[in-house]
């Protein structure tokens, strides 16, 4: 199956776009759509990965990150050869998330984006998971920032969470 048709929600389709200040639309290919999705919460893609046999989870090993000493593991996509016969779209959607070694909270992920026009220019994008806070039993970041090829480009600064606010078990039943 082509990445194109993977259903595993990192890309819906062979890429995207964007609109520039100047209102220019700039495709945005493949290898740099495949890893958009579940920014704030990227639990989501690490369970479905684990659920997924064609996805190779491999541990790298120690890392420090921000002084911190942290669990490297590595998430890649698998294709068949005939889909991927370089290893190409294996390696544009790989992903290293970062576990702090004594909390086992998640402090980094990163992955590569490649330039369109040419592959060998890459520039690193880390997201970074800070100022964890136990809400209902539920431990989650309440401080997100992404560095792209060590540039800050934005920071989330959450204030307050609600779980399941109006939900009844009348949701919850299959039609």
């Amino acid at each position: 199956m082509a990445p194109g048709v993977r259903a595993d929600g990192a890309a819906g389709d062979w890429g995207g776009s964007s609109k520039g200040t100047d209102r220019t639309i700039t495709k945005i290919p493949y290898s740099n759509n495949v890893n958009r999705g579940a920014l704030t919460f990227p639990l989501i893609k690490i369970v479905a990965a684990l659920a997924d046999p064609t996805e190779n989870i491999t541990y790298v090993g120690l890392a420090t990150v921000n002084g911190v000493q942290a669990q490297q593991i590595r998430i890649q996509p698998t294709f068949t050869s005939q889909d991927d016969p370089d290893g190409t779209f294996s390696l544009w959607g790989t992903v290293d998330y970062f576990i702090d070694a004594s909390s086992f909270l998640l402090i980094k992920d990163q992955d590569t984006f490649y330039s369109p026009d040419n592959p060998a220019d890459t520039h690193n994008r880390e997201t970074y998971f800070t100022n964890y806070q136990a809400l209902n039993g539920v431990v989650l970041p309440m401080s997100v920032s992404e560095q792209f090829s060590g540039q800050a480009t934005w920071t989330l600064q959450i204030t307050s969470v609600a779980f399941n606010t109006g939900l009844t078990s009348a949701d919850f039943q299959l039609q």
